[in-house]
C-alpha cells in the first residue's frame, strides 16, 4: 500500500467518526430536549404553554408575523399570553424556553462524559 492510500483511509475513518459524533450529538440533544419538555410541561394550560414556546421559537427564527396554516400567527399567541396570563407565569415559561434551547449545549457536555464513563476503558 502506498502512503497516499493510508492517508485517504485515515481521512475516511475520521470523516465517519465525525459523522457518528454529530449524529450522537443530534440524538442526545433531541432526547434531552424531549426529557426536559416532558418534565417541565405544566398540568394546567399545557396546550397554551406548548403553543407559547413554539411561537417564541418561531419569533426567534424570524417567523413571528407569518400566519401558520392550521395553527395561529406566532405574534398573536405571544401577545395573548403576555396580556392574559400573570407576569410570574410568563416569566416561568420564558425560563422553560431558555432551558429547552440550551439542551444542545447540555448534549455537548453529556457526550464526552458518557464516552469517558462507558467507552474509554483504559486498563
Amino acid at each position: 500500500m502506498s502512503a497516499k492510500h493510508t492517508l485517504s483511509a485515515r481521512l475516511r475513518d475520521l470523516r465517519i467518526e465525525f459523522e457518528l459524533w454529530v449524529a450522537a450529538w443530534l440524538v442526545t440533544s433531541a432526547v434531552l430536549a424531549a426529557s426536559v419538555y416532558l418534565y417541565l410541561q405544566p398540568t394546567v394550560n399545557a396546550g397554551l404553554w406548548r403553543n407559547y414556546l413554539l411561537a417564541r421559537v418561531l419569533e426567534i427564527v424570524g417567523l413571528g408575523a407569518v400566519s401558520i396554516p392550521g395553527w395561529h400567527t406566532p405574534y398573536l399567541v405571544i401577545q395573548f399570553v403576555r396580556e392574559e396570563l400573570p407576569l410570574g407565569l410568563v416569566t416561568i415559561w420564558e425560563r422553560d424556553l431558555v432551558l429547552l434551547l440550551q439542551t444542545p449545549v447540555f448534549a455537548l457536555v453529556a457526550l464526552p462524559l458518557a464516552f469517558l464513563v462507558f467507552f474509554d476503558k483504559k486498563a
